[in-house]
């Protein structure tokens, strides 16, 4: 599959040029010790060593010496190849950001995301009078496509370029000396950690350092999956030894002030990356090794100080206190850093999740629930009420987000955090709490695709495993959302001005309607084979179980699924997105029924196309009651944001580019008629002033 565009610009072909830097040391050392290889043997007199032994001790000196110096010369290949190749990949990927930048200027935005590489047409980016064009719009996509492609073979032909390379140097190391040398020497870690922290680092310790934090693709897809892996004993101890000594210092910083400066140089990027993937491995209990597993324990002293300090929340009457935000905060700053497919239930994320949590709780009770709160008071104190009030800090809210930027892209971890105890209450305060941000960070949660949530190879564990994760995550925020109690804090959030998820935290909910979008269909009673669930009863993630929350208790009224239709609705952009995926859903129906209409699921596919109309009519009119003024206000907002997801949908769909919308005109027509007439009714609704022109337009 050709990477998408946020895939392709996350690329850093530089740090090539750095490991080839230390290749060329490494070579230049083997060059000056291949002559003098033999010499313990070739030195000796004839006196001290003679026979037909040393005939034979003194050809094979010379022939290790001939070989090292061939071994030093593929080291100078393998150099050439590292500072040959970053150059031009990153022209490859200069190409693309410059095509996507022609294309903006012409209106037509790229979805990211989307390896398909599907333009949207933006009028606001436009020139003046331009109008949308499908001949346009699937030219740009094509050539986009087609960048994209091309920097993805530049990267694919430089990979094997470098692994020819290395499998010719793997063929002349003598088989002895292959085994019994090893490639991590845990000797020289701390050496490595303490040089690199102080900038001294030579480009044999950055390399070696590189490698010691790697895992290979085939062990991160068993982390991912939550198997077990097995670790080399001088892996694990280099890895602690490594991160010990980062905590231990240099002189100037240690502690967490010295995770946090790690690696922080221009150019020191995979570093820094290096740094926060080994503490995710050593930090994994999932990761085996015999001089130790993985777990809580290998942790640095002063992380795991800083994660469990029993202090770091404390309520008072008037206001709360949080402690170690700054220090904690730099431990998300540094998984940030690094690569989130390391990110698979760790016990650093997982403590770092529960902190996240103790703190979101406590700035939502300061919020909502303290008297401050009840007295009036605005969460940053700037409005009257008890009067001096502690707030908590803006410094410390942004605090916060950043531990949420970074565990939230361990969805291991986040599943565990929203099944567990809390996690309905942590739900709860990561979508109410008043971010600086506007709930990006707490977006992060979240944050998963199609591609996440449906099965594409159900002989690929780890895309099995996937869906599951996704569903079950969305499950439990569609666990409180649906019910009652969650639908009413979540459209009037106490201290918030009487304003919505929607308004409070929009980027939080933008996140949460691409994550949903896949189970539009599922939450119309639709059963999406694509979408896997397992028995409650099986170990491990269960998946997306629409029957939970699609009515009420006991009930078989779709109010559960209203509920999260109209919570969706509540920010212009997120009901964009859902909607239209609701749409994509409709098209699918009836193409499906087109197909056969004799079938024996023919009724099913009627009976799914006619909830997802009356769940988008009833969830927009929901979310646009909720902010409206007026009842005119309310029926003038369902229209124009029911209009806009089906622009959005159709724009994709006719375009064909979109794998969720089908691209066949018949299917196309065939709802085109029932959404126009959805609309309709909807705008004869906002010309109808009178509240008996109102009843009368809804009986339509």
């Amino acid at each position: 599959m050709t990477p998408t565009y946020d895939q392709v610009t996350a690329w850093r072909p530089e740090t090539m040029s750095s490991i080839a830097a230390a290749v060329r040391s490494l070579q230049e050392g083997i060059d000056a010790e291949a002559p003098l290889i033999g010499n313990p043997v070739l030195n000796l007199t004839t006196n001290q060593w003679k026979g037909f032994s040393r005939t034979a001790a003194d050809g094979r000196a010379e022939n290790e010496s001939r070989w090292l110096k061939n071994v030093g010369a593929k080291f100078g290949d393998l150099a050439t190849s590292l500072e040959d190749w970053p150059p031009q990949i990153r022209g490859a990927m200069d190409a693309l950001k410059g095509l996507k930048g022609d294309a903006a200027d012409q209106g037509y935005m790229l979805r990211t995301g989307d390896p398909g590489y599907t333009v949207d047409f933006v009028k606001a980016n436009a020139p003046d009078g331009a109008e949308f064009d499908q001949g346009l719009a699937d030219s740009w996509s094509s050539r986009l496509l087609e960048a994209a492609e091309y920097a993805d073979t530049t990267v694919q032909q430089a990979s094997t370029a470098v692994a020819n390379v290395l499998d010719s140097i793997s063929a002349l190391t003598p088989e002895s000396i292959a085994q019994n040398s090893s490639t991590i020497d845990p000797s020289k870690a701390a050496g490595d950690a303490q040089a690199i922290l102080s900038g001294t680092a030579t480009g044999e310790q950055r390399a070696r350092f590189q490698r010691a934090t790697q895992l290979t693709p085939e062990q991160l897809a068993k982390l991912n999956r939550g198997e077990s892996i097995d670790l080399s004993p001088e892996q694990m101890k280099y890895l602690q030894l490594a991160t010990g000594a980062v905590d231990v210092g240099s002189g100037e910083v240690s502690g967490i002030s010295a995770f946090d400066s790690f690696g922080s140089s221009q150019g020191d990027e995979s570093l820094r990356a290096g740094l926060a993937n080994g503490l995710q491995v050593i930090s994994n209990e999932n990761v085996h090794s015999s001089t130790g597993n993985g777990g809580f324990a290998m942790l640095p002293q002063t992380i795991k100080d800083s994660v469990s300090r029993p202090d770091l929340v404390t309520r008072m009457t008037n206001g709360v206190d949080l402690r170690g935000v700054k220090e904690n905060s730099a431990l998300g700053r540094l998984v940030q850093a690094g690569d989130s497919r390391y990110q698979a239930g760790s016990e650093l994320d997982r403590s770092l999740t529960e902190v996240a949590r103790k703190y979101s709780d406590a700035i939502a009770w300061d919020e909502q629930e303290s008297p401050r709160a009840t007295a009036g008071d605005s969460h940053d104190g700037s409005a009257p009420g008890l009067g001096a009030m502690p707030a908590v800090s803006g410094a410390d809210r942004a605090g916060v987000e950043d531990i949420l930027a970074g565990v939230g892209r361990d969805k291991i971890a986040v599943h565990e955090a929203f099944s567990g105890e809390h996690g309905q209450d942590f739900i709860h305060d990561l979508m109410t709490v008043q971010w600086k941000d506007d709930g990006a960070a707490a977006g992060t949660f979240v944050n998963t695709t199609a591609d996440d949530a449906l099965v594409d190879n159900p002989a690929d564990p780890n895309d099995v495993y996937n869906s599951l994760l996704t569903g079950g995550i969305m499950e439990q925020v569609a666990q409180y959302a649906h019910s009652h109690t969650g639908w009413e804090s979540l459209k009037d959030i106490p201290g918030a001005d009487h304003d919505s998820v929607g308004q409070v935290n929009p980027k939080f909910l933008q996140s949460l309607a691409e994550g949903m979008k896949p189970y539009a269909a599922e939450l119309a009673g639709d059963n999406n084979p694509r979408i896997w669930t397992a028995s409650p009863t099986d170990a491990g993630p269960t998946g997306f179980h629409a029957d939970n929350v699609i009515h009420s208790d006991g009930k078989n009224d779709f109010e559960g699924s209203s509920r999260l239709f109209a919570l969706l609705g509540t920010d212009p952009d997120a009901a964009k997105t859902f909607y239209s995926g609701a749409m994509d859903a409709i098209a699918v129906e009836a193409q499906e029924y087109a197909a056969d209409p004799n079938a024996g699921t023919a009724a099913d596919h009627i009976t799914t196309m006619g909830n997802l109309r009356g769940l988008m009519d009833e969830g927009l009119t929901y979310a646009s009651d909720d902010a409206a003024k007026s009842a005119y206000d309310s029926a003038t907002e369902t229209w124009k944001t029911k209009k806009a997801a089906y622009d959005t949908f159709m724009q994709a769909a006719s375009s064909g580019a979109d794998s969720k919308a089908p691209g066949s005109s018949a299917g196309l027509q065939a709802i085109r008629g029932s959404l126009e007439s959805a609309l309709a009714s909807i705008h004869r609704f906002v010309c109808a002033r009178s509240v008996r022109d109102r009843r009368n337009a809804l009986s339509e």
